[in-house]
């Protein structure tokens, strides 16, 4: 017999899908539950139905935002490129406007300088701080020898402070 089928029209009977439990009397505190139960059920379906569409929303607005990023980063280097050439051309008004290409790679080689120069520069800073570091361990070294030697603690001392010009204190 199914659900569509009870002979009996009533209230306190419970239609479930399963034909043994059709016809139960159930206790109305009972069907209270199971229809508080199904409407917190259909709320969490929509719920996560709302959580699936904002992950597809979210994935399809990362995809647009990295395109966007993309164009957004081509404009300013072709704006960059635009500032450069101007740049070079109020440097040099002697030089005909009919040689674009000619400034163009004028500000490349200019460009490549510039960083080459920076690179150098970094790696001079790099060398100093390197010696700078290497003196440090050869002071401390000698220190460590000076200092624990025993029989000349005195004299270590002494000639710490002659060598590294320390005063007294």
């Amino acid at each position: 017999m199914s659900v569509d089928e009870c002979p009996i029209d009533c209230d306190s009977c419970v239609k479930w899908p399963c034909p043994e439990l059709n016809h139960a009397p159930a206790d109305p505190t009972e069907i209270d539950r199971l229809r508080a139960l199904e409407i917190e059920l259909k709320r969490l379906l929509v719920v996560e139905e709302a959580y699936r569409e904002s992950i597809i929303d979210t994935a399809s607005l990362r995809t647009k935002v990295a395109e966007l990023t993309k164009e957004r980063d081509h404009w300013k280097a072709n704006h960059n490129d635009l500032k450069n050439r101007l740049a070079f051309l109020r440097q040099r008004p002697d030089l005909p406007v009919d040689r674009i290409p000619v400034y163009e790679q004028l500000v490349k080689e200019r460009d490549a300088l510039v960083r080459e120069v920076n690179v150098q520069r970094a790696r001079a800073e790099l060398f100093e701080t390197d010696k700078h570091h290497k003196a440090q361990q050869e002071a401390a070294r000698d220190c460590f020898i000076i200092m624990f030697d025993a029989a000349s603690y005195a004299e270590g001392f002494e000639e710490i402070k002659a060598k590294y010009h320390l005063e007294d204190v």
